[in-house]
């Protein structure tokens, strides 16, 4: 709640200048439009509750003329992955109609990877940035198409959908199987293609293969797998300028040169990424994910360079940053990009996915013996109530047994001995 309500306060403070009645400039109104878009962002790791009610500043430039006005939100919450706690959450705000605005835009916001490991579909965000051989966020969207294309309906071209980082990539594959779906991804790391894919799963089989055949020759094993690390090391890097002179010749084909598409009613263009530079997230992947998707990298010279403060509160310190336009050529051709792309799935994904997964069956381990433990003192060292016959202790499993016999209160107590009625009440309350 109290996170909730300082996103409230941030957008309050955002929509100041804009109820003041502001004339911006078109760079000015960007910026202006994306921090509210941004902020909005944030909303799904508040896990507001339904039915909350939300008043934002909507831009509509639908019929030529643009112009600001306050919209009342009513949240909703849609899981789309898992059940219950363990569920990948989305959050739809849907407007009030009203005379002024019959046709309102709907907002489907999409949460990134949880910061905290106790929060709403935190694992499946944390398995889906190192999924093998897939996109970030991909592992989701695979699983929460069919409920997003119910979600969606018939008509869904009056809907924003909007995301940070891993949102940001479920957004965008969303607008790339609905196309009249608007799209605004913050930070979203760029797409997986195929080549890379398929060229590191070929590196990681030729490097066990190695080492396979070296153990059957009987070679010996710390030499197999030495042979089998250097295979890892080098070939990535021969993936990558194999990659790089590709891309490079195909620098004048059309399926490499972004569109122009027509812009929404906000302003801004249909498909739009927006990142910024110090930003590490925006390195990840090596493909746009569509020719009409435009990319928007912004440029500052304030002084919070730091690359976790660009990923996690971009744009909403940048009020005088310098938005510059479609950068996705530079980036599909960049040899950095592809080289440490080639390393992150060929060694980096593998290298945190058994990392995590031996955690998580150490910390399965450890709690199931603390659970036994527990359960053995409670069982065992813990005596509740005399047996007057025997004069040994009850255990709680034994008093459990004696108690699920007897049918009356009365019973019970001639059954254990009426004077002790009193150690019996003790024992109940000490269990």
């Amino acid at each position: 709640a109290a996170l909730f309500e300082g996103l409230k306060a941030k957008l309050s403070e955002t929509s100041k200048p804009i109820l003041a009645g502001a004339i911006d400039n078109d760079a000015l109104h960007q910026i202006r439009v994306l921090r509210i878009y941004q902020a909005l962002c944030y909303l799904p790791y508040t896990e507001p509750k339904d039915g909350v009610t939300l008043c934002l500043p909507i831009y509509d430039n639908a019929t030529g003329g643009g112009h600001w006005h306050m919209v009342d939100f009513t949240i909703q919450s849609i899981p789309l992955v898992g059940q219950g706690d363990s569920a990948y959450t989305a959050y739809k705000l849907v407007p009030e109609i009203t005379d002024h605005d019959p046709h309102p835009v709907n907002l489907l916001l999409l949460p990134g990877t949880s910061p905290l490991p106790w929060q709403k579909g935190s694992m499946l965000t944390y398995f889906s940035d190192i999924t093998p051989f897939m996109g970030v966020g991909e592992f989701i969207y695979q699983r929460a198409s069919p409920k997003l294309d119910q979600l969606l309906g018939h008509d869904s071209s009056n809907t924003i959908a909007m995301g940070h980082s891993l949102g940001g990539a479920v957004a965008c594959m969303l607008g790339c199987d609905h196309p009249e779906v608007v799209v605004r991804a913050f930070s979203a790391p760029m797409h997986l293609s195929s080549s890379m894919r398929h060229g590191a799963g070929l590196i990681q089989l030729s490097a066990v293969i190695t080492m396979t055949y070296l153990f059957q020759t009987g070679f010996p094993i710390l030499a197999a797998v030495a042979i089998g690390c250097c295979l890892m090391a080098i070939l990535p890097t021969l993936q990558a300028c194999l990659m790089w002179a590709i891309r490079s010749g195909l620098t004048h084909s059309p399926s490499y040169v972004n569109s122009n598409p027509p812009s929404a009613q906000d302003g801004l263009p249909h498909h739009l990424i927006v990142s910024q530079e110090y930003d590490v997230v925006s390195f990840v992947g090596d493909k746009n994910y569509a020719s009409d998707f435009q990319h928007l990298y912004l440029q500052h010279s304030g002084q919070q360079k730091n690359i976790v403060r660009a990923h996690t509160q971009a744009f909403t310190h940048l009020p005088g940053a310098q938005p510059l336009h479609n950068r996705w050529h530079k980036a599909e051709t960049s040899f950095v990009r592809i080289w440490l792309n080639a390393y992150w799935e060929c060694c980096g994904k593998p290298s945190f996915l058994v990392s995590g997964s031996i955690f998580v069956v150490i910390h399965t381990l450890l709690a199931s013996c603390q659970w036994l433990l527990l359960r053995k003192k409670l069982d065992q060292r813990i005596p509740i109530v005399t047996d007057t016959e025997t004069n040994r202790p009850y255990t709680a499993s034994a008093l459990q047994e004696r108690r699920s016999s007897t049918t009356r209160p009365s019973d019970q107590a001639r059954s254990l001995g009426s004077p002790n009625r009193s150690t019996l009440n003790n024992g109940e309350n000490h269990l």
